[in-house]
């Protein structure tokens, strides 16, 4: 990554993730709340619930904390980013106050993408980058993972791209050869058909 940086995003899935998750663990404190104390009875030992009902200042309340909540997890989403150099990588993220994480690495560089299925449909995964230590780094929720790692390819310092090619010609001159005494293929983990 001569003189230039990869940045990456993580897929915006990433957002309903973490809302479905904080919103299941906010309604939970809630119910949780409710039954150890009476919301109508807290509510109307205050002045301004002879002009504000309960029942509208209960809405106000859901829809007040719905946005700040949503706010917090597009922003928090929004602001996190990792930037990949030819000799480290940087890490970013914070929506109150900043924060800022360096890892160093040591080229050659390696490249390689992981993708659940559901992240095949949606079309995000994991790419996972080795330096020559095997210090491994993991950038997960990555969009469209595979042509992010053709960008890091082109960008990556010509010696590590090289490296990747040749591991990358090794694996499929294996996989055109025939199974034999140093080559064995499995269909399954366990038993062998």
């Amino acid at each position: 990554m001569n003189d230039t940086a990869v940045v990456i995003k993580k897929h915006p899935v990433v957002i309903i993730k973490n809302l479905v998750a904080l919103e299941f663990l906010v309604t939970i404190v809630y119910f949780v709340a409710a039954i150890l104390a009476n919301y109508g009875e807290l509510y109307h030992r205050f002045t301004f619930s002879q002009v504000i009902s309960y029942e509208i200042a209960k809405f106000a309340l859901i829809i007040l904390s719905e946005t700040i909540l949503i706010s917090f997890i597009f922003f928090r989403w929004f602001l996190a980013t990792d930037t990949i150099y030819q000799k480290k990588v940087v890490r970013e993220w914070g929506v109150i106050s900043k924060q800022r994480k360096e890892i160093v690495l040591d080229p050659p560089l390696s490249f390689s993408t992981e993708a659940s299925p559901l992240g095949r449909i949606f079309k995000y995964g994991t790419i996972v980058l080795r330096d020559r230590n095997r210090k491994t780094v993991y950038f997960s929720y990555v969009p469209s993972p595979k042509t992010l790692l053709k960008l890091m390819r082109e960008h990556a310092a010509p010696e590590a791209e090289s490296n990747f090619l040749n591991e990358t010609r090794d694996i499929e001159e294996l996989l055109k050869n025939r199974e034999q005494e140093t080559l064995e293929f499995k269909s399954t983990f366990r038993w062998d058909l």
